[in-house]
């Protein structure tokens, strides 16, 4: 396989004192901007049979609804595998392996909360709860509204009847059907932030069927009164019917709503509905940081969601996962390396003292290839952001319960990889690097043909170059450079004479390319290699067909000392001796 390399070269200073230990700065305001869609739609087990909702098309929400209202087994089934997880997504459809949220908002219709709830079972409500607490945000009309809180002041008591406690405070029940109270928007609600509401702090006749008021808001410290209540005739007028609740900025914010907004097609109603999904967008968690890197250092994200190791675990589809190196001054040969695993589509990214998503990467590979490679001769000290996104993901192709993936359904337990980085001390003198294998071979036939170009390209056998010397620590012949961009010089020059192609350098070895493939191909009359053990191969990968030539001598006179070649790194060496 071939790697994608970007080479930057950036005029930095480079120090010369002492290499200083720098600091890696993870910075906690910036929300999450990498998810599968935008909103699930919960029509679980006794919820009102809606599939859609107006504001989704208004606001161009991608969004899914997860559809199996009737109380049967069989929709019991299909709502456990979607919330639960099973063989094919261990993590259901709800959350990334690592626990993070797939989509931006769960919206939670109205029906019967206490049912639905308890339909969820433990392990379904507990991944309701990890949605919010990884950033997703929630927001819940009616039954959905009292779903998200603690429990319903009863009998001067409270039951809890299944849910999920992301509001930490109780609900109370109006016990009223089919009104339409006019909701009054608080001068310092947030929703006037997106939109006006005929500048009278109203949206008048919403419709309500039993769903909750909340008395006792401000017991939970934290808790936003985004509408109340304007029905004189019943105990909640003046009450607050819509509240919102971000429990820190790493959790999404929790919009419970009384009433239902969500069907309305045009008018205030519907963008009263539209600000709380607005609102509910702009209190997503922040990015997190999986891990601060070191020189040197390799990880493997390889786990699954039931391995329970988040730290280490797979990376979903159209998921990003963000990792930090703090990079000292006078940082020399700075790599940042990807491979994925299993035949997925990874990309790479990197930024510089912010996360690295697609919109604010400084640098980007995004092509298919599995292993990637970012590299800088120089950058500028203090902390980088890689960033590593799965471009890969499902298709939905609907059908009885709204959710049918197909395609590369593999992604779905996420794709395994792993990243490393490294650089060199700035007080270390750069490396000499060969061209890649197949530009030096090139190269070197051409200084041999009449009238050579170096920017001309010279494919075609030779038959003159009798031998190739390699010489370290000689600054004395000077030729055509043959080194990779931003390395120390290396040249090469020809001698008519005796068929002599001689490569030197100052410094003390000469690195091969990552690639080393035909680096000696087709040079017909080739006899000897002098210098090979002035190579040092321990960061080639490729040694492809190395020695490609007619002649048998040349090929047994080098294969003694390229025997001592350093191919720890080596991915293939097929017919590294090819010839006739």
């Amino acid at each position: 396989m071939k790697s994608s390399i970007i080479s930057a070269l950036l005029c930095l200073a480079v120090a010369t004192g002492a290499f200083a230990q720098e600091k890696a700065v993870i910075r906690t305001d910036v929300p999450n901007k990498a998810f599968y869609k935008d909103l699930l739609m919960d029509t679980g087990i006794e919820m009102s049979d809606y599939m859609t909702m107006p504001v989704t098309d208004y606001l161009k929400l991608s969004t899914e609804t997860m559809f199996a209202p009737e109380t049967t087994d069989a929709n019991q089934v299909i709502q456990n595998r979607f919330y639960c997880g099973w063989g094919e997504d261990f993590n259901g459809i709800l959350l990334y392996p690592d626990g993070a949220p797939r989509y931006k908002i769960i919206y939670v219709n109205g029906g019967l909360a206490s049912y639905h709830g308890r339909s969820l079972t433990a392990a379904g409500r507990d991944n309701f709860r990890a949605f919010v607490e990884g950033g997703g945000s929630y927001i819940g009309s009616c039954a959905g509204a009292f779903m998200a809180t603690d429990g319903l002041v009863e009998d001067g008591g409270y039951t809890n009847n299944g849910y999920l406690g992301l509001w930490p405070g109780l609900a109370n029940n109006t016990d009223v059907y089919d009104i339409y109270p006019t909701y009054i928007i608080p001068k310092d609600s947030p929703l006037l932030r997106y939109y006006k509401f005929g500048g009278d702090f109203k949206v008048d006749s919403m419709k309500h069927w039993n769903g909750p008021y909340f008395e006792h808001y401000d017991m939970v410290p934290g808790t936003e009164v985004l509408a109340r209540n304007d029905y004189p005739a019943y105990k909640y007028h003046g009450l607050p019917s819509v509240i919102a609740y971000k429990a820190s900025e790493a959790t999404g914010r929790v919009i419970p709503c009384g009433g239902h907004p969500e069907q309305y097609k045009s008018g205030e109603r519907r963008d009263f509905m539209a600000a709380l999904v607005k609102y509910a967008l702009d209190g997503l968690g922040y990015a997190r940081v999986k891990a601060e890197l070191h020189n040197g250092e390799s990880r493997t994200m390889d786990k699954y969601s039931d391995e329970d190791d988040p730290a280490h675990a797979r990376i979903g589809d159209l998921q990003c996962h963000h990792f930090v190196f703090a990079l000292p001054e006078g940082a020399r040969d700075v790599t940042v390396s990807l491979e994925a695993g299993e035949g997925f589509n990874l990309s790479l990214r990197l930024a510089k003292g912010t996360f690295a998503f697609k919109e604010d990467a400084r640098y980007a590979l995004e092509n298919t290839e599995p292993v990637k490679e970012l590299h800088f001769q120089t950058l500028e000290k203090g902390t980088w952001y890689i960033g590593i996104q799965c471009e890969d993901t499902v298709t939905n192709i609907g059908g009885d319960h709204g959710i049918n993936y197909v395609g590369r359904t593999a992604v779905l337990n996420g794709a395994p990889y792993t990243i490393s980085v490294s650089w060199k001390d700035g007080t270390e003198p750069a490396k000499a690097v060969l061209r890649t294998g197949t530009d030096f071979n090139e190269i070197i036939k051409g200084l041999a043909s009449p009238g050579f170009n170096p920017g001309v390209r010279k494919i075609s056998r030779d038959s003159l170059i009798r031998k190739i010397v390699f010489r370290v620590k000689d600054a004395s012949t000077a030729g055509v450079k043959v080194s990779e961009r931003g390395s120390e010089p290396i040249y090469a020059s020809w001698d008519a004479s005796t068929g002599t192609i001689t490569v030197t350098t100052a410094a003390p070895v000469i690195y091969t390319n990552r690639t080393a493939s035909y680096m000696f191909g087709y040079l017909n009359a080739l006899e000897k290699v002098e210098g090979l053990s002035n190579l040092n191969t321990s960061e080639t990968q490729y040694f492809d067909s190395m020695f490609v030539a007619d002649s048998t001598a040349a090929r047994l006179n080098v294969k003694k000392e390229t025997d001592r070649f350093d191919k720890r790194r080596a991915r293939t060496s097929i017919n590294m001796f090819n010839g006739r």
